[in-house]
């Protein structure tokens, strides 16, 4: 008896991206990710959303930014190592903080500590949307899901050196700089004030 995958077989992008990741280690491509159907199918369904998770944690991807005004519950109070601050819960989706616009804050497991009862959050959000991901992203993602699976469907270890080196030295970093540089207008752009400056 099969039962469908978690992937929503019938989008296109999950499978695609399966599909890539296997390519990278020299198996055959599924027709469709069905739960038990092969192993090559057990392994994407497996994987490809903690896989997802991870590489959307390891940069900071245009697509996944959030920002959220967030709304202390809860009165002014101390906590060890934070004199009279307000708590806030993290939004449900969110990955990594990437910032808290105010003076001061601190993040103590998935609460927020701040001095005032309002803040602004700038976050990475648990995006699953195929749609909503760009090129560098799903390149990221199936070179992950590749390093994942690889011992398990072909047994080689160094296949799978290959493909996290291949990640962490080539594409991640690549992806990382680019979607950090259009996060930016030109004017806001942190290069581009330094230009400014040499150029004055």
């Amino acid at each position: 008896m099969t039962y469908p995958s978690s992937l929503q077989p019938d989008t296109p992008g999950a499978l695609d991206i399966c599909n890539a990741a296997l390519a990278k280690i020299g198996e055959a491509p599924l027709e469709n990710l069905i739960v038990n159907q092969s192993t090559a199918s057990q392994l994407c369904v497996l994987f490809y959303h903690p896989s997802r998770r991870e590489v959307l944690s390891l940069a900071r991807w245009t697509f996944a930014t959030k920002e959220k005004r967030l709304t202390s519950a809860a009165e002014m109070k101390e906590q060890p190592g934070i004199r009279n601050c307000y708590s806030f819960s993290l939004p449900i989706d969110c990955l990594r903080v990437l910032n808290v616009h105010t003076h001061y804050w601190k993040l103590q497991g998935k609460t927020i500590y701040a001095w005032e009862p309002n803040i602004r959050l700038t976050y990475l959000a648990d995006v699953e949307d195929v749609e909503l991901f760009d090129p560098l992203f799903m390149d990221a993602l199936a070179t992950k899901l590749a390093e994942k699976i690889a011992v398990p469907l072909t047994g080689s270890h160094s296949l799978r050196s290959a493909l996290q080196q291949e990640f962490h030295k080539v594409i991640l970093p690549q992806a990382s700089a680019t979607n950090l540089y259009q996060a930016y207008s030109n004017d806001e752009t942190p290069l581009n004030q330094i230009l400014k400056k040499h150029l004055r």
